[in-house]
């Protein structure tokens, strides 16, 4: 599995920023070739790769988690700890500027390009999304889960690890994976991983215009 692309990240309604040659374009949807694909940040720096993003003028999406602690009280916190969602045309748009991003680790793929996550999950998230980007509702997303998906895990001991779903229920998911070689099953909670699907194989990306690369 090759999931070693660079990327990053940014946010949720209120971002005001547009993907690259599509100005105006809604933060809910994809027109002609956009679609949206995972990010890794470094971690801790989840708002650092959003507003870097932001301000190279890339669409993304941080979505967020309210949770409450004894001290402080509700905080919000990424709802994928280390992951956001950038929304570009691979046909179109520089996307390997994403990688010379502040904040950003990884943009993740297959064979060294991105690879588009299922059309509605992104989507989905941005819809049940408040305007600070918290997620109240993760239900659509997590209940579409079938025996045979293919999904990606986001956080636990295996993240960044690809397996099929064995079977799904309640807020359980079983899944089969390759592990040092070896096929291996594991039960993780189903906030913890994405639908990996779409297509495969995207064109390389444009070259950059922009002066001074390196940041």
């Amino acid at each position: 599995m090759d999931l070693t692309l660079d990327g990053g990240a940014s946010g949720a309604r209120d971002m005001g920023a547009h993907s690259r040659g599509h100005a105006g374009q809604r933060e809910c949807g994809s027109v002609a070739g956009q679609r949206w694909f995972a990010v890794q940040a470094r971690p801790g720096r989840e708002r650092l790769a959003k507003a870097s993003l932001t301000a190279a003028e890339f669409q993304a999406f941080l979505p967020l988690a309210l949770i409450r602690r004894e001290r402080t009280g509700e905080v919000e916190t990424p709802l994928f700890p280390s992951y956001l969602f950038a929304l570009f045309d691979v046909r179109r748009d520089p996307w390997g500027e994403i990688m010379r991003q502040p904040g950003v680790l990884r943009l993740l793929g297959e064979n060294k390009r991105p690879r588009p996550l299922p059309h509605g999950f992104v989507e989905g998230l941005l819809v049940s999304a408040s305007l600070r980007g918290v997620v109240s509702n993760l239900t659509p997303q997590l209940a579409a889960l079938a025996a045979g998906d293919e999904v990606l895990l986001l956080a636990g001991p295996f993240a960044d690890h690809r397996g099929r779903v064995l079977w799904a229920s309640g807020e359980r998911v079983r899944l089969l994976f390759t592990l040092f070689g070896r096929p291996t099953e594991a039960e993780v909670a189903r906030g913890d991983v994405a639908p990996w699907g779409g297509e495969g194989g995207c064109p390389p990306p444009m070259q950059s215009t922009k002066a001074g690369a390196g940041r």
